[in-house]
């Protein structure tokens, strides 16, 4: 805590100071159009030893989520494309895509490198790379203001706004 909680309205206003470094994962989804070697025709990010050597395609009628269906087939029009899932959704397309493709195997961690499973889009070819991918930040010295009260607890991260008009964070009705 900065400073001994202050008395605010009907409760008291508490400010902390907060200094942490955090790292969150995403999942990394990128689509690229083929050439018929199986080599995306855009990048030059991807090693072609790295690819299967004789691919299964997987044809986008067995693409039921919607998120990786309209990111296979704009990059079938656009030639590459790029999404993200947060962390919370990693190891489902993890798994939907080693289920999907016999050539992708279910990948735990961002040190184990990407999966890769080639799709036939209405007749063009695209490859699918899922990478598991960390950022940090850092929060020094970064204020947060509560309200705290006998019935509810507000958040606010501006300090130039009160606290009182802060997010709910928690709530109790009278007895």
């Amino acid at each position: 805590m900065e400073q001994e909680p202050k008395r605010v309205a009907d409760g008291y206003q508490v400010t902390l100071v907060v200094s942490a470094s955090i790292i969150q994962a995403y999942g990394g989804l990128n689509a690229y159009e083929v050439d018929s070697d199986g080599i995306p025709k855009i990048t030059n990010r991807l090693e072609s030893s790295d690819l299967p050597d004789d691919p299964t395609y997987i044809p986008i009628e067995e693409v039921d989520d919607q998120l990786l269906r309209g990111l296979l087939e704009s990059a079938a029009v656009n030639r590459v494309e790029t999404d993200s899932v947060d962390d919370s959704k990693i190891e489902q397309y993890s798994e939907l895509i080693a289920t999907l493709s016999p050539d992708a195997s279910t990948i735990e961690s961002p040190s184990s490198g990407p999966e890769y499973a080639y799709f036939d889009v209405e007749g063009t070819p695209v490859l699918l790379e899922f990478r598991i991918a960390t950022s940090d930040g850092d929060l020094w010295g970064e204020e947060i203001l509560y309200y705290v009260t006998e019935y509810v607890v507000r958040r606010t991260d501006a300090t130039d706004s009160p606290p009182e008009n802060g997010k709910l964070i928690e709530c109790r009705f009278p007895e």
